[in-house]
């Protein structure tokens, strides 16, 4: 009997690359209807991904525009946004639609009526 030894690596492997980003851009977009929630729903994030080293930006109304831009062109692994404000940067910065090419996850936690909204914002990509 042989005896095989794998070498292991930390899950955080599968999501960066040596400076800290996801090479491939966002993993998961989760979709809210509230700042509140948002930043609510970024805590239980950080929470839960803080030992496989997650990074994730919280995309609201109410923070300054160039600050999220750039917080998006690092290329977080999760973003958490409302839908009107991601439409609003979508259209002002065309060049941030590429991050979420490879998308593996989106999540959207909202009424119908938001939910307009978010159809809008899906038609920028």
């Amino acid at each position: 009997m042989r005896l095989v030894v794998v070498k292991r690596q930390p899950l955080r492997f599968l999501f960066s690359n040596a400076s800290g980003e996801a090479p491939f851009g966002v993993f998961a977009l989760v979709l809210t209807p509230t700042r509140e929630l948002a930043v609510q729903l970024a805590h239980q994030f950080w929470i839960l991904g803080y030992s496989l080293h997650l990074t994730l930006t919280v995309v609201v109304g109410g923070l300054d525009n160039g600050s999220q831009v750039k917080r998006l062109v690092t290329r977080p692994h999760i973003v958490i946004a409302t839908p009107q404000r991601l439409k609003v940067l979508l259209e002002d910065n065309p060049e941030i639609a590429q991050i979420f090419a490879n998308t593996k996850v989106i999540m959207i936690m909202m009424s119908f009526v938001i939910f307009v909204s978010f159809l809008e914002c899906i038609a920028l990509f």
